[in-house]
């Protein structure tokens, strides 16, 4: 199970306590989550520490010295993204942005897909852009519109309809594969 995958799962845990009792009502403790989740427990420490130097989770001390934790801050059905320290993880936001972009836009040329899918927070390389329409137009997500062209030359691309999978983008893997949340599976290369 990948890392992002997990961190939903504990988040979904943290929630789910706090659904029964109301946010900030229960106080859980790391193995209790562990438990829930069936994951390392370390691993569902370092996020909770994570959860709560971003102010998501409150952080108490029970007689013994035992630390137990409140949901402080639910955002939604959604994981927060952050390091032990806190701060938000922003590697997978401008794959978001370009997801959300694609899903969006009729039509796009790689260059138009870049501007439209930066934002001041986080802008958005050409480049990866690029990278990014490529494993999708491998893996069957997107067609070349025949013929069609912006005034520079540069081919324009279409999502399909069918290939609407959902909010969470499809992710690149290291070895070029690309895996879609939203069906969870790994799409096969396109004919």
């Amino acid at each position: 199970m990948g890392y992002s995958k997990l961190r939903q799962k504990i988040w979904d845990a943290i929630r789910g306590i706090n659904r029964v009792f109301g946010v900030g009502e229960y106080a859980f403790s790391v193995r209790e989550v562990t438990d829930i989740v069936g994951a390392n427990y370390f691993t569902v420490k370092a996020y909770i520490t994570g959860l709560v130097n971003a102010g998501y989770l409150q952080k108490d001390t029970l007689l013994g010295g035992a630390n137990c934790y409140r949901l402080a801050r639910d955002t939604g059905a959604d994981a927060p993204r952050v390091r032990g320290d806190g701060t938000n993880v922003t590697g997978g936001r401008v794959i978001e942005q370009l997801w959300r972009t694609i899903r969006v836009l009729k039509e796009f040329t790689i260059r138009g897909l870049a501007i439209s899918a930066a934002t001041e927070e986080t802008p958005v390389a050409e480049e990866t852009a690029k990278k990014y329409v490529r494993h999708l137009y491998n893996a069957g997500y997107l067609r070349r519109m025949s013929g069609a062209n912006d005034k520079s030359g540069a081919p324009q691309f279409s999502l399909y309809r069918h290939m609407r999978t959902g909010p969470k983008p499809p992710q690149i893997r290291r070895d070029g594969t690309v895996y879609d949340p939203n069906l969870d599976r790994e799409m096969e290369p396109a004919p």
